[in-house]
């Protein structure tokens, strides 16, 4: 019931474990969840696995949301945040119909997010008794992924397998240049060894990256904007909305109304740098008489216009929210920020968003659970 990931996506994503998380609420609870879309037949509500739930009957806004599954008091945040940046691995040991997984992250500090990685694996000879060997164990109040620092040059981790009395291999060491990183051990002891050689034993690694499958709501929340009747609500991009220049001009309302139809008219220019606040021409011809400039492909929320990075300029000019803006003072903060006035849920990138179309499955899933 495994597919690989390059039977349904480009060639980019090769060889990886592709997930999709989706925050929904449903049947009063709010509720994260994730899921594996490697799953031939996977989206369905079986395979869609809570992680976290607010209960309660809450309301699902931004304040609810950011005390809960946004905030770096829980592990949901931190976890959420690796899986979409592509941080994760997942490794597979493998004896004939015998699967085992662990996850994990080879922390790179010159990795930027959503690099494209493969680490192989090499076996190595022999076998570490388990009462030898000390595993792994998270002790901190926030869980996360085991992890450890590895240079984004290392082509391969060393893999040594840790069995026990009865000949089961549950857990592995891991070597990185013939050093010691980490010493993992699986939730069960279901891979029998028994009289076998290590050689029999397979074991790959796949990157892990993840989609979010949000709703428009929740996307917006994630986003740090207020609301989508912002000049700028598009979580992903930075084009400003149509009816805040169109009603400003000189034009009956049905034929405004038409022009947005006919996506003759696509607004002003995207470019949030210039902040003109003039039209431009729609693919179908110039609209208006002063409309001229081409126009651009809307500019990413990403690098200057990154949410974050809005959010903390918007602090700023605020003074961390106390100093209160009014006029064209506030006008002018807003255009700053592209419309970003809260700290973001998560840095979700916009090539990541998937929006509704992956949401309606997962979405039902979620909500059923």
């Amino acid at each position: 019931s495994y597919e690989q990931s390059e039977e349904f996506m480009t060639d980019k994503y090769s060889n990886k474990l592709v997930c999709t998380y989706n925050t929904d609420k449903g049947g009063g609870d709010i509720t994260t969840s994730t899921r594996l879309v490697n799953r031939k037949g996977g989206n369905s509500n079986e395979y869609t696995k809570p992680i976290a739930c607010i209960s309660g009957k809450p309301d699902e806004s931004y304040g609810n949301l950011i005390q809960t599954v946004y905030s770096d008091k829980f592990p949901i945040r931190g976890f959420l945040q690796g899986l979409v940046d592509d941080r994760y691995f997942m490794l597979t040991v493998a004896i004939g119909n015998q699967y085992q997984c662990l996850m994990f992250e080879p922390r790179s500090p010159d990795v930027e997010p959503m690099t494209n990685r493969f680490i192989g694996v090499v076996v190595m000879d022999g076998t570490l008794n388990d009462t030898d060997v000390i595993f792994f164990k998270d002790n901190r109040k926030v869980r996360e992924v085991p992890s450890f620092g590895m240079s984004v040059s290392t082509e391969a981790i060393q893999l040594k397998f840790v069995v026990n009395e009865a000949k089961r291999i549950v857990g592995v060491l891991i070597r990185v240049g013939g050093v010691d990183k980490l010493c993992l051990r699986f939730k069960n002891d279901s891979l029998f060894l028994g009289t076998k050689s290590v050689s029999e034993v397979k074991a790959a690694t796949e990157q892990v990256v993840g989609f979010p499958v949000h709703d428009g709501k929740q996307q917006v929340i994630v986003a740090g904007i207020t609301s989508n009747s912002v000049i700028n609500p598009c979580p992903n991009c930075t084009l400003r909305k149509l009816q805040k220049w169109l009603k400003t001009r000189d034009l009956p309302a049905r034929f405004r109304r038409l022009a947005i139809r006919l996506g003759l008219f696509i607004g002003p220019s995207s470019n949030p740098a210039n902040f003109t606040g003039q039209g431009v021409a729609g693919p179908g011809g110039t609209i208006f008489p002063d409309d001229t400039e081409a126009h651009p492909d809307p500019i990413l929320r990403t690098g200057r216009f990154d949410t974050l990075e809005c959010a903390e300029r918007w602090l700023t000019i605020t003074a961390n929210g106390t100093r209160h803006l009014t006029g064209v003072v506030a006008e002018e903060a807003k255009e700053a920020c592209v419309s970003v006035s809260r700290k973001p849920g998560l840095r979700e990138w916009p090539q990541k968003r998937n929006g509704d179309p992956l949401h309606i499955g997962q979405g039902i899933g979620n909500k059923a659970n």
